[in-house]
């Protein structure tokens, strides 16, 4: 996961170097009531993003990430050993 972002910032995708994970409160905040029974994220975001990595983890736990479940639109912590989406933010600044 580390490796990935590091070559998405190596390559400034869309002209950018400043490329991470979202911390969960930035996730959670795409979440949104489902229309027409859709998952619970905007339709702008084409791919099925089911489970979106955060960067924090459960306090005293780095191997228990939380993430975000867009279908069903939960907030959960999960083990790494599972498997996830990257959706990658940039700083503002």
């Amino acid at each position: 996961m580390q490796a990935h972002i590091e070559q998405v910032n190596a390559r400034r995708y869309a002209g950018y170097s400043d490329w991470r994970l979202p911390t969960i409160e930035e996730l959670a905040s795409l979440l949104e009531s489902p229309q027409k029974g859709i998952d619970f994220i905007d339709p702008l975001f084409d791919v099925p993003f089911w489970f979106c990595l955060s960067a924090d983890t459960v306090a005293g736990q780095p191997s228990a990430p939380w993430v975000v479940f867009f279908e069903d639109g939960y907030v959960l912590n999960y083990s790494m050993d599972d498997d996830f989406y990257l959706l990658l933010v940039r700083s503002i600044q």
